[in-house]
């Protein structure tokens, strides 16, 4: 297998395994903007959940990525190729987790200005 095919693979396999914990399964229900101040508030609170998760993920990879840090190649007192990939993927996924997070409390933020603007504070 050529190591394009490879990146692609992993890429197409990171995208999945980020998006769904965080609710990335295909919905026949269109999507809808929030009209009414519950409506947005709601919305928040989806967006809240999904900053969580993407936290506990990036979290995880941080405690892997310690973990690997520690792993050594007894037969060669070096680290194994294999936990250098391993480190990299950790680091890729921590970046990702952490900017999905920060997006998510946007937006979080977002729908709870304007749902206190719909209730006219």
């Amino acid at each position: 297998m050529s190591n394009v095919r490879i990146k692609s693979l992993i890429a197409a396999a990171f995208a999945i395994a980020l998006l769904a914990p965080l609710g990335g399964q295909a919905s026949d229900a269109p999507l809808t903007i929030p009209q009414t101040a519950p409506e947005h508030h709601a919305r928040a609170a989806d967006y809240q959940k999904k900053a969580a998760d993407a936290r506990a993920d990036a979290e995880s990879h941080r405690q892997m990525l310690a973990e690997s840090k520690k792993a050594r190649d007894p037969s060669r007192g070096t680290q194994s190729p294999w936990v250098t990939k391993m480190r990299k993927h950790c680091d890729d996924y921590i970046k990702a987790g952490d900017a999905l997070a920060q997006q998510a409390e946007e937006m979080a933020k977002f729908h709870e200005l304007r749902a206190a603007e719909l209730e006219g504070k």
